[in-house]
């Protein structure tokens, strides 16, 4: 099939006309020496890499623009008779930029020559948008710890390490946040062409950071071109061969004898954990025909054998509980190993057929391989997992991902370019948790404590597929003093979703305590430990406990989504009103088609039992009006404005803005989507609201039975099953957001710039779980007569009435809604200086992320989408707002090269951080909701707490959301390099990294969240994307 394919590629390279989005433009004015414009100037542009060149004429403003250009180094020339020509060389053009190149020219006389200057750094004088760029000399010379771009994105002001979105990208590294998101809504183009995770978020597959030429983050105010992302467009260009054959071969690695003792070690005076990491792998590219057919190639291999130490206290609690159960299959440690291997190749081929067409082909792959990655502990509302058992606890996972991209440009006389973009892309990830333990036994081995779990991972055997179609256009035409640009296109899925039987259907269950406040009675609730009757708070099953089976296509667990498309259409203006002055003016519009998964949203089981009460609950009536229906108002303006103060390229001040939707990822519908499937696949929930409270009153743990389980494949509800169903309400929109930034950027000499932007972004509909089935009690002000009896599930006497016998057919309904809001402001100052011999980029950003629940959510999927904390049916409540997951109030970045005599460089990074908040939870159900988010209430402060928590408690203070902080984040890195040159051509360099060099341990804000956990406001993990420990690592690089 995939040889198929590659031929369908070549096929389009024969007959097709496409160019990658990433590519940039010169444009500028011809002027005379009094100022006026001289029509019909002959500019030309050559890039000294290829030696490729393309010529136009200035129109009869004086202008010209040379449009879809591959980013690189470029000569530009002006000539016209009678007058000097003019040449300006080495003009930096990188990724999705505009650069604007202007030429006086003098009067010709007998001695005429060309007059020839060396461009300095470029400042885009003709856009507003916010942005900033690591180009190629950054990626070579700067520390990278897992040699990731992701690392080196987060170098730049606007953007923050983040956690990986999901564990199936755990060789990335790390995420990317932008604007206090989590990173699910960044919209990654490699080469123009889309590298989105649509299931997840974040970028999709990864690639060797040797074949990247530069990258470039448009992390505000984006025009029309840019579109089905409300967060940022992460630009990534991948290099291409020139005229000369040239390649590289290079090693890294360090082990744990390079490594300092890692903080829970050194706390649990436990010896350093094993430890090794190998990356190898190199490039090569050259002419296949000279200055019109070039190959370039890279390939990584990755190879580490890490071991996850845990904290002592959360093993203890481990040893104590295998001691106190001994039916439990389970082996207690403090280590876990998480050995992942990675293999990254591209290959990418330009090839220029004449004066007017040009095209490439690109492929690219990664074969991932990674045991243990779920149970890393570092998730949103992840605890640690000190569970090894080879016969019950441990997973694997297994990733193919590849993406195809082919392109052409067509030069249209001398103001138009053409552009049309082809991408096949696929991915499969395969997780896997074997065992032959019974499924009968799984919900009394997979045991949830506020300090740690035991059994089966925090997840299930599930598998992510997604294959994709990319077809746009793009049309760009310079007409006086509008620079004109549309397009469109239309991206096709024929097949995404996840195979997947849901956590708790497989058995889970949870309890109030620790482990060693059961055994030893410290709390004085538990006179028989682990045999006190109603310890127990909530008990998951489902098909999976039931059939002791993993998904099926066709079968249980089949969430796929078939014939989803997306539609768009731009239209984009960049109108030269001045010489100094520019208006950037866009209209975009977005249509997702089944993007809801539309054709099976009226199967769900759990809205169609809302709808058949709809007449006796009137909030099941209004959430139940019709099923969601295509969002067709994503109409999207953007405006902005440049200004050239003084028209010499020096001081541009800029401001701009508009409305940014974003689109559904799948992992946001997946849960509604398998209780419409044939065979329902939903948990069946049981809960206690506290001790000796609840359905689980008299439940004792491994001597009462279980609750009557599942049928293995139901296609209806069962008898008063008690299920747990999430639903997607009439009114879901798209995730959107406004954006307002004003800034400017001032030329201090020809290679230093300084610049500051002030950004404001108001989030709107974006995601926000919902509980709609609460149980009653004196928390609701609405049901203060208890016409609804308190404990009892507000539609318990609805279903009772309708399906007789039934009260509890549902049990908690999730609502999966998008009426959440978030704000975000950021003022961001950047100093960047590339001299000869030093290269520097330094950042202050003052920032402020705030959303209810805590979290930006944007295109946030799953279940890390928030509940209301506190009163279920308010979670616009003013307790609900606070800091969001990735809020930093100050982050201090400060990256150099150094060229040193004897071929010595020195590369440092600092990154000073402040601290990131967490949500501080009691632990327990303190309203007696049925939902176990509420908010903790510190005893030690003043006040009385009742009519916030709608709780019997009087005496302290209620902890907002985001309300606790972990510790400031502060880490220093440096390379130093000794180049040996052979010979013009031939250069080794050796390299000594050292990471983390003051050994501070950075936690971020994983730390413990409940009160009622032995480690609350301890740490147990690690921030991603920075070096656990004082580490160093030996490399080799050899150029030719």
């Amino acid at each position: 099939m995939r040889q198929i394919f590659l031929l369908g590629l070549l096929f389009l390279l024969a007959t097709a006309t496409a160019f990658a989005q990433t590519a940039g433009t010169i444009t500028g004015r011809v002027i005379d020496q009094s100022g006026a414009i001289i029509p019909g100037a002959t500019v030309t542009v050559t890039n000294t890499g290829t030696g490729l060149g393309r010529t136009t004429a200035t129109n009869e403003a004086g202008l010209y623009s040379f449009a879809a250009l591959q980013p690189g180094t470029y000569n530009v020339q002006a000539e016209l008779a009678g007058f000097v020509t003019s040449a300006k060389n080495g003009v930096m053009l990188i990724a999705a930029s505009t650069i604007a190149v202007d030429f006086q020219l003098g009067v010709a006389t007998v001695s005429q020559q060309v007059e020839v200057s060396e461009a300095g750094l470029a400042v885009e004088t003709t856009q507003s948008v916010v942005a900033g760029s690591i180009q190629t000399s950054e990626i070579q010379e700067l520390p990278m710890l897992n040699r990731t771009f992701m690392g080196l994105v987060t170098l730049l002001p606007e953007a923050r390490p983040a956690p990986t979105v999901n564990s199936t990208r755990i060789t990335f590294g790390g995420g990317i946040s932008v604007g206090g998101a989590q990173g699910r809504n960044i919209v990654t183009l490699v080469d123009g062409a889309e590298n989105r995770d649509d299931i997840a978020g974040g970028p999709m597959m990864n690639f060797s950071i040797e074949g990247i030429q530069e990258f470039k983050l448009l992390a505000h105010s984006f025009s029309a071109a840019y579109g089905r992302g409300n967060n940022s467009i992460l630009q990534v260009v991948t290099k291409s061969g020139t005229n000369q054959l040239h390649g590289t071969v290079f090693a890294f690695g360090r082990n744990d004898a390079m490594t300092a003792t890692e903080y829970f070690n050194k706390a649990g005076n436990l010896p350093k954990s094993p430890y090794d990491r190998e990356q190898v792998g190199g490039s090569l590219g050259g002419p296949i025909k000279k200055d019109r057919w070039f190959i370039f190639g890279a390939a990584e291999r990755t190879n580490q054998n890490y071991t996850l130490t845990l904290p002592t206290a959360v093993f203890n609690e481990a040893v104590i509980l295998q001691k106190a159960l001994p039916n439990l299959v389970m082996t207690a440690s403090q280590f876990i190993p998480q050995p992942s291997h990675d293999f990254l190749l591209s290959v990418k081929s330009d090839h220029r057929i004449n004066d007017h067409h040009s095209l490439y082909l690109r492929w690219a792959q990664q074969n991932q391989y990674a045991y243990d990655d779920q149970f890393t502990g570092q998730g949103l509302i992840s605890i640690p997992q000190p569970d090894v058992d080879p016969r019950y606890s441990y997973e694997e996972n297994r990733s193919f991902l590849w993406s195809g991209v082919a392109s052409e440009n067509w030069i249209i006389g001398n103001n138009s370019v053409n552009t049309f973009t082809v991408q096949r892309s696929y991915y499969d990830t395969n997780i896997t948790m074997p065992t032959s333990v019974p499924s009968a036994q799984w919900p009394l081995q997979n045991l949830n404590f506020p300090s740690l779990r035991v059994g089966r991972g925090p997840g299930t055997d599930q598998e992510f597929f997604q294959k994709r179609w990319e077809i746009k256009d793009d049309f760009a035409h310079q007409a006086s003093k509008h620079s004109l640009k549309f397009g469109g296109g239309v991206d096709w899925y024929p097949e995404i979703g996840l195979g997947i039987l849901l956590a708790q259907t497989m058995g889970r269950m949870g309890f109030y305590d620790n482990p060693s406040t059961i055994v030893n009675n410290t709390n004085g609730k538990y006179p028989l430990g682990f045999a006190t009757p109603g310890i127990v708070s909530d008990i998951g099953q489902g098909v999976g406990t039931a059939c002791g089976c993993t998904w099926k296509r066709g079968g249980p667990g089949d969430a796929r989504l078939f014939g989803m498309k997306d539609i768009a259409g731009y239209f984009q203006d960049d109108w030269n009103i001045t010489p100094r002055l520019t208006l950037n003016l866009g209209l975009r519009y977005d249509l997702p088609i089944n993007s809801l998964n539309q054709r099976i949203n009226a199967n769900n089981r759990g809205w169609q039992v809302l709808r058949a009460i709809a007449h006796l609950a009137p909030t099941a009536a209004h959430w139940t009006q019709h099923t969601p229906r295509t969002p067709t108002n994503n109409v999207s303006p953007r405006f902005g404005l440049a200004w050239d103060v003084k028209g010499d390229g020096k001081t541009v001040i800029r401001l701009g803005g508009g409305l940014y939707w974003d689109k559904h990822l799948f992992l946001s519908q997946f849960q509604s989507a398998l209780i419409a499937a044939p065979i329902i696949d939903v948990p069946q929930i049981t809960v206690n609201t506290s001790i000796g409270v609840g359905q689980l009153a008299n439940y004792v743990y491994n001597v009462s039975p279980l609750p009557p389980p599942l049928p293995p494949a139901p296609t209806t509800i069962p008898f008063n099953a008690n299920l747990a169903p999430t639903l997607m309400p009439y009114n879901l929109k798209n995730p959107s957001n406004t954006q307002e930034h004003v800034g400017f950027t001032r030329v201090i000499t020809p290679n230093t710039t300084i610049s500051s932007d002030y950004t404001h972004i108001l989030g709107t509909n974006e995601t926000r779980r919902g509980l709609i089935n609460p149980i009653e009690g004196a928390w609701d002000p609405t049901d203060a007569d208890q016409h609804i009896p308190w404990g009892q599930r507000r539609f318990a006497p609805a279903f009772n009435e309708v399906f007789p016998g039934q009260p509890n057919i549902l049990g908690n309904v999730f609502l999966y809604g998008t009426g959440n809001l978030s704000k975000y402001d950021e003022l961001a100052t950047q100093i960047v200086h590339h001299g000869k011999n030093v290269t520097l980029q330094a950042s202050y950003t003052l920032a402020s992320a705030r959303a209810f629940g805590g979290i930006v959510a944007g295109a946030l999927g799953g279940t890390q989408a928030p509940l209301a904390a506190g009163n279920p049916d308010e979670p616009d409540a003013p307790i609900e707002w606070g800091p969001a997951f990735m809020d930093e109030r100050h982050r201090m970045v400060l990256s150099t090269v150094v060229n040193l005599p004897k071929g010595f460089q020195v590369s440092p990074v600092i990154q000073a951080v402040s601290a990131r908040p967490y949500t501080p939870t009691q632990g327990q159900d303190l309203n007696g909701d049925g939902s176990n988010t509420d908010l903790w209430i510190n005893p030690d402060l003043p006040g009385d707490p009742s009519a916030v928590c709608g709780c019997p408690i009087h005496k302290g203070q209620v902890m907002g959301v985001g309300s606790l902080r972990g510790k400031p984040i502060v880490n220093l890195d440096a390379r130093v390099t000794k180049s040996i040159t052979f010979s013009d051509r031939m250069k080794l360099g050796l390299f000594v990294e050292f990471y983390n060099i003051t050994n501070r341990a950075n936690f971020g804000n994983h730390y413990n969240s409940n009160s009622r956990a032995t480690t609350f406001r301890q740490p147990y993990a690690f921030v991603t994307g920075f070096p656990q420990s004082r580490q160093l690592q030996l490399g080799a690089r050899f150029t030719f």
